[in-house]
């Protein structure tokens, strides 16, 4: 190889590995000499997954990759822990493989990225946020359960500010218990420890639904909410709970996002392979280069409704799970006349609904 490229491919801080159509390792750098405690010229000329690969999952690649080699282009990512003997715990590392042609010759092309103290610490949140989550959820049932006491006392209710004190203080704790419960939710689904149930689902009388018990949200922000009717029945066999519990953050993030006096609608339809949810509001929009975020955690958005269009919570990120565990998908459009719709594909599978993640 050029020196140049050599010495280019040295200082990446990924692990790089180059192996030749036969299997054997063509280069081999700095990064990976680090991670895999294998020098360099001990390495080069030998078949990288039967005498290299530091353990069996690795060696597990053969067929996925080494056998593809000059049969085409392809992409791959997957994920490994490397036990090493002189390490406590095995170091995990994402593994991006592609092949490539040079000239006559076919390539196969590994980037190995070490992970571990990035899992390690997505473990402690995890499990930070699941006892905080735990330890929220007593103290907020009793708040609630005082203040719905509160607001039906007569001393409260004939006192016009103490009303709409309690009132206010009430619908906060509704926001945060739900916040808490969105948390658990995401939390299990992505470990794959939520039961997705299966039944039959009619989104019609799901969206119908949602819409009248948001009816007074909207009013609170001054919005018209409609749930506008299908054409036949729009149904597939699901997780009915879930779906609505989706549905439901949508349509409140609509009416969060959007001005009074703006317009949300809510419906449902038949597509092919399954049914889709639409939310559609007459808002801000997103940015086109937001887009693809705002289903992550903690995304936060600002157009030029600022202080009504920063998305800290986990609303979104339930609605592409649940899609998800329904094999479907989530999807934000923002049409030129602006608003934004957006959309929660279900499809319709045969047999058992797969985990979410």
């Amino acid at each position: 190889m050029d020196s140049l490229l050599i010495r280019v491919l040295d200082e990446l801080p990924l692990g790089v590995v180059l192996i030749d159509a036969s299997g054997k390792v063509v280069h081999f750098n700095k990064t990976e000499e680090e991670l895999a405690h294998r020098k360099r010229e001990n390495v080069l000329g030998r078949r990288f997954f039967e005498e290299i690969a530091p353990c069996m999952n690795v060696r597990g690649l053969a067929d996925e990759f080494g056998a593809r080699i000059g049969k085409g282009p392809f992409s791959l990512t997957r994920e490994f822990s490397f036990p090493f003997p002189w390490l406590e715990k095995p170091r995990e590392a994402v593994v991006r493989l592609s092949s490539f042609e040079e000239g006559s010759l076919h390539y196969g092309f590994m980037t190995i990225e070490e992970v571990t103290q990035k899992r390690a610490l997505e473990r402690m949140q995890q499990t930070l946020s699941a006892l905080l989550v735990h330890d929220l959820k007593n103290p907020l049932a009793i708040m609630s359960a005082n203040l719905e006491f509160l607001e039906g006392s007569r001393s409260v209710t004939e006192a016009g500010d103490a009303r709409a004190a309690v009132e206010d203080s009430l619908k906060a704790t509704r926001r945060l218990q739900h916040m808490v419960v969105d948390l658990l939710d995401v939390t299990a689904l992505e470990a794959g420890e939520m039961r997705v149930d299966r039944g039959p689902v009619d989104l019609g009388r799901i969206v119908a639904d949602a819409a009248a018990e948001a009816q007074g949200l909207a009013r609170a922000h001054g919005l018209r909410l409609s749930a506008k009717e299908p054409q036949g029945s729009v149904a597939l066999t699901g997780d009915g709970g879930l779906i609505r519990r989706a549905l439901d953050n949508l349509i409140e993030n609509a009416l969060r996002h959007t001005r009074a006096p703006g317009e949300v609608v809510v419906s449902s339809r038949e597509v092919p392979g399954g049914a889709q949810l639409a939310v559609t509001d007459d808002g801000p929009g997103i940015p086109e280069a937001l887009r693809s975020r705002i289903f992550d955690k903690y995304a936060q958005v600002e157009t030029a409704n600022r202080a009504r269009c920063s998305n800290r919570g986990l609303g979104l990120t339930l609605v592409k799970m649940v899609a998800n565990a329904h094999g479907g998908s989530a999807r934000v459009e923002c049409p030129p006349a602006g608003g934004s719709i957006f959309r929660l594909t279900l499809a319709r599978i045969p047999g058992p609904l797969p985990l979410a993640g």
